[in-house]
């Protein structure tokens, strides 16, 4: 009897996985494509209060929360786990078939930066004399760092410049209003200026950054490994 149930709750799991589909597929109205290349595809989650999704999948994901959350995730196996975060918190989330709610009183919004299959034909980080994390600590921490990503988090006050250095492939996700002076080590300067929440794309690039602006600004950067 109880390899029966085994084999029943089995089956079940392997029918629910196969059932499972992209979120942006089954649920467009949470799941929203901001941008999509070779390498990441990011979308921006949006849930209202109480609401539910249905059963749908992610590949590997680093997930970058733009407001407090407080949710419950039912995982294909029927399990359930509750994950509360603050705005501002970055998670590794490993590819997963699930079903989340929320299960708060305020509606959350996060970013989810979408793995694609690895590519294998380039470099996995930077050059150690260019690493931020080395060359210009007091603006760049390291949140995580694993075999297909690294995650910095990226912070200046008014006025302040970081020495030259190099990323990879890189996703940035503003956490707050930016405005920022890059220049290239050839000398050329460019001054870009986003909201909070746009989400930008970079491929690899050594500079000096400088923050014009009279506010701090805070992002989080997630470089691609193998780009």
């Amino acid at each position: 009897m109880k390899n029966l149930i085994v084999a029943a709750i089995f089956a079940a799991t392997i029918s629910l996985t196969a059932a499972a589909q992209d979120a942006v597929t089954t649920d467009a109205k949470h799941y929203k494509v901001v941008l999509d290349n070779e390498y990441v595809r990011v979308l921006r989650v949006n849930y209202g209060v109480k609401e539910k999704s249905m059963p749908h999948q992610h590949p590997d994901a680093v997930a970058v929360m733009m407001t407090p959350m407080q949710g419950k995730f039912t995982l294909a196996d029927g399990k359930t786990e509750d994950r509360n975060s603050k705005a501002g918190d970055v998670l590794w989330t490993p590819a997963v078939v699930h079903t989340p709610e929320n299960t708060g009183a305020k509606p959350f919004e996060v970013i989810l930066v979408e793995l694609k299959e690895r590519r294998r034909d380039g470099p996995s980080s930077v050059v150690p004399a260019e690493d931020p994390l080395k060359v210009a600590p007091e603006h760049h921490k390291l949140e995580f760092e694993n075999e297909r990503v690294r995650v910095i988090r990226g912070r200046a006050g008014p006025g302040e410049k970081s020495a030259m250095h190099g990323h990879p492939a890189n996703v940035v996700i503003l956490l707050t209003d930016v405005r920022v002076k890059s220049t290239t080590a050839d000398g050329k300067s460019e001054e870009t200026t986003a909201k909070r929440g746009e989400v930008l794309w970079r491929t690899p690039l050594k500079h000096a950054s400088e923050n014009p602006a009279d506010k701090p600004y805070e992002v989080v950067i997630v470089e691609i490994k193998g780009t």
